[in-house]
């Protein structure tokens, strides 16, 4: 793209779209009165830098090319004037409106858009532009998936995403990126919206927004906002998959060579685990599963004294926490132990010696991030503000003690977004990305270098670099989805195998560029589950071809030797790169390409509810991207069937609801 600037606007010019957006603004307080920067003239050259000030702030737009993409970053600086302080609260980068706002071939029709969860447990994948976007009925689960500081209106056409937006002409496959390449300076949005009652479906704005969240800025003060990539080109689903890598190379990302495998414990045991249990799952994995992959053994939720007091074992756990983790390790494997490091439960020890270490609302309320009646039935958890230095030190020993002194190499940190729900922090010039980093970073030196921290419950933008895998989706469960419970949760946020599967492919172009990408556990066990057989190969084929971490959560000598194969062919199919070219055409996307050094996977994935014919057309550009010869027969993974490739098309026989297909094709030419 080509920036240019004119008086009022700037142009952004590309090969398929362009953007004419007007000059960014931001909001701010003086003394608790509102005001705007929002000018109407610039200084500068057309080419930019584009300044303009007020008597209590300048403001400058600058962009540059970005040199992965054919696209640019823009970054607005912000300095603060006289001798006010200032409160700031939102800044516009980029806001076009109006049918010419923003073009993409076909009129806004025929777009669809990428929406990006809140959180690593928040929905995301592609909707109609005329869709609604609403949050959760459920308020068990609302904070955790949507923010409470930026509501999504249940409006047709309004649809708002986080850190990243992409649009794509669904006739052509083109599109534009809007994403941030950053977060850990500030939360960010895309809106998108449209006139849902107009036929074209008539553009009303796209808008790129940093949220500042209030933050107190003294005279003098320079503050700058995310960078926000502006790209477009002939393939949206490339375009994420390039912002993606743009965002991983600028903060640094973890991402492991491989991605980690193991057991968990929840799934089977949930909060009633016992050391017992982990003992012997230890025990059985070699025995019942020699040639499966467990580099670690995890102790998740059930072993803590309450919530808060991670370092007071219960008495489920008689031998302590260090003597089972050399247990484990002596076996050859890492020891794995979850934590909600953020969360406080006010009758534990550390909520009765330290409440001023409490994120508290402007009343002094403590701020109560959701209500979980596993650990609570009486009331909420409180929140740790991480804005203060000795939080930040209780979280660098705590965890010190838990990877360190005790030995566990792989710690999970779950519910994290409760650093980042918004409050009265005890540092005001901090946002809500800062405080949820500083508690992350102290995590970090805790856990030193070498331990595996896998995030979970997650604003995106700002772990990446501070987490080494990352929870992608909701929890799954032993079911596919129930739709009552899929009405109360706005269909995102429950602990239900369909909702999880929907992130695993939406955010599958994540995946090496950001982290390791976590799908949560692969259940292929015959007890203790209403799972079909279609359903488990379902999920063992989108974990699989997705490339993510492959964790079982079975008590594995019970597991039916059909199934344990499914789990062994699980780790056999991964290590592809995945695509999902249909990303843009459907919510569900049916198709997840992962191509390898010997061979392309090529999964049919049957989202639906009924059992249908399903035939897979190998023709047209997808094949042509491979850049393989088009094979006459085809080997089935599940069935180890040779089917037939007729005119380019596969027949794959009636599907099951919910059932999965994976087609083994030979690559004999780079």
């Amino acid at each position: 793209m080509r920036t240019e600037g004119r008086n009022g606007a700037v142009d952004l010019v590309g090969g398929v779209a362009t953007v004419r957006a007007s000059l960014p603004r931001v909001t701010y307080r003086i003394g608790g009165r509102p005001r705007v920067l929002a000018p109407t003239a610039v200084d500068g050259p057309p080419e930019g830098p584009w300044s303009a000030a007020d008597a209590h702030l300048r403001i400058a737009l600058s962009a540059r090319p970005h040199p992965g993409t054919d696209g640019v970053l823009l970054r607005l600086t912000i300095t603060v004037l006289g001798d006010d302080e200032v409160r700031l609260d939102d800044a516009v980068l980029l806001d076009a409106g109006g049918p010419g706002g923003l073009t993409l071939g076909a009129s806004p029709a025929a777009w669809a858009v990428y929406r990006n969860g809140w959180s690593s447990w928040a929905n995301a994948g592609a909707r109609r532009v005329d869709e609604a976007d609403p949050d959760p009925w459920l308020f068990a689960v609302r904070d955790t998936v949507a923010d409470p500081a930026t509501p999504r209106p249940a409006t047709p056409g309004v649809l708002r995403s986080e850190l990243v937006a992409g649009l794509a002409d669904r006739t052509t496959g083109a599109g534009v990126v809007l994403g941030f390449v950053g977060g850990a300076r500030c939360l960010s949005v895309v809106d998108v919206e449209v006139d849902a009652d107009d036929p074209t479906r008539r553009l009303r704005r796209v808008a790129a927004t940093c949220r500042f969240d209030g933050v107190t800025a003294a005279p003098g003060t320079t503050l700058t906002t995310e960078d926000l990539l502006v790209a477009d080109g002939p393939d949206a689903v490339d375009l994420l998959d390039a912002w993606a890598a743009a965002l991983g190379a600028a903060q640094a990302a973890r991402v492991p060579a491989r991605p980690p495998h193991g057991w968990c414990s929840w799934y089977y045991h949930y909060g009633r685990v016992t050391e017992a249990d982990v003992r012997q799952a230890l025990a059985t994995a070699d025995r019942e599963a020699a040639d499966v992959p467990l580099g670690y053994v995890m102790v998740d939720d059930g072993h803590q004294e309450a919530i808060g007091d991670w370092l007071a074992t219960n008495s489920k756990f008689p031998s302590g926490m260090a003597a089972l983790a050399a247990d484990i390790r002596a076996t050859g494997r890492q020891a794995g132990i979850w934590i909600a490091p953020f969360l406080v439960d006010r009758d534990s020890d550390l909520g009765r010696a330290h409440p001023e270490w409490v994120l508290r609302d402007e009343d002094g309320t403590p701020v109560r991030p959701l209500w979980n009646p596993g650990w609570s039935v009486r009331h909420r958890q409180w929140v740790l503000d991480c804005t203060r230095p000795d939080v930040q030190d209780h979280l660098e020993r705590t965890v010190a003690t838990i990877c360190g002194d005790w030995g566990f190499g792989v710690l999970k940190i779950d519910f994290c977004y409760a650093a980042a729900l918004p409050g009265v922090r005890h540092d005001r010039t901090r946002t809500r990305a800062q405080a949820l980093r500083d508690g992350l970073d102290a995590i970090r030196r805790g856990a030193g270098d070498d331990t595996i921290v896998i995030g979970c419950g997650l604003p995106l933008g700002p772990a990446v670099g501070a987490v080494d895998a990352m929870r992608i989706g909701a929890d799954v469960g032993p079911v596919w989805g129930p739709r009552a419970a899929r009405w109360a949760t706005g269909d995102q946020g429950g602990a239900f195998t369909r909702t999880a599967m929907r992130n695993t492919v939406t955010r599958a172009f994540m995946h090496g560029h950001l982290w390791a990408n976590d799908p949560d556990c692969v259940m292929v066990r015959a007890d203790r589950t209403r799972l079909t057989d279609a359903e488990v190969r379902f999920l063992v084929a989108a974990v699989a071809l997705t490339d993510g971490m492959i964790v079982s959560s079975d008590r594995l000598d019970l597991v039916p030797p059909d199934r344990l194969d499914l789990l062994r062919l699980a780790h056999d199919l991964a290590g592809g790169r995945p695509r999902v070219p249909d990303l843009y055409l459907r919510a569900e996307p049916r198709t997840v390409i992962a191509t390898k050094l010997d061979e392309v996977l090529w999964g049919h994935l049957h989202w639906d509810d009924h059992a249908a014919p399903v035939a897979v057309d190998l023709t047209g550009p997808e094949w042509d991207r491979l850049g393989i010869e088009r094979p006459t027969t085809v080997v089935e993974a599940f069935t180890g069937a040779r089917l037939p490739v007729r005119d380019g098309r596969v027949d794959l026989g009636v599907l099951a609801p919910h059932d999965a297909r994976v087609l083994r094709l030979p690559r004999n030419r780079p």
